[in-house]
């Protein structure tokens, strides 16, 4: 078969302009999912730096809520005791409670690692709460939540690593 220069020309001009329209769509396609990525990179840090920051201050503060039970020597009535000898607690308690309940909202439920964690921060809290002068919230229990935070803390950076 003989192709003209004609044919050749046209299968040319028709090759350039499917290569002039497919393009800008890729490129559109992976600017977009590039953009996502970032975004999604940027958000997933924010909140890995929020997590681990609210983390931190709750494990702090239940050390000291700990060493203030400790030094209790009546009824401590699940902290209300010390709250009602001295009012002036009352702010660091309800600092606990908030740091509570947003590291629960800052973490998922389906997620293990994420489970472990409020696990932990859980039996702590419970332990400071409890009314028997045996149960202690120890440093233990503390380096517990600092572990388990961690772990859900690499595997968050590493998720940001892959683009995730």
């Amino acid at each position: 078969m003989d192709l003209s220069p004609v044919h050749v020309s046209f299968v040319v001009a028709c090759s350039a302009l499917v290569a002039a329209t497919i393009a800008p769509a890729v490129s559109l396609a992976v600017s977009r999912r590039q953009f996502n990525a970032s975004v999604l990179s940027a958000n997933r840090e924010k909140w890995i730096s929020r997590l681990r920051d609210t983390t931190a201050e709750l494990a702090s503060r239940l050390a000291m809520a700990a060493v203030q039970k400790g030094r209790w020597d009546s009824a401590w009535d699940g902290g209300r005791a010390l709250l009602r000898a001295d009012p002036a607690q009352l702010p660091e308690f309800q600092r606990i409670a908030q740091l509570y309940w947003e590291l629960r909202l800052l973490t998922n439920p389906g997620d293990a690692l994420h489970t472990a964690l409020c696990r932990e921060v859980e039996a702590a809290v419970t332990k400071l709460r409890q009314d028997d002068p045996a149960v202690r919230l120890e440093a233990a229990d503390v380096e517990r939540i600092a572990t388990a935070a961690q772990a859900v803390l690499g595997a968050e950076w590493r998720r940001v690593k892959r683009g995730d």
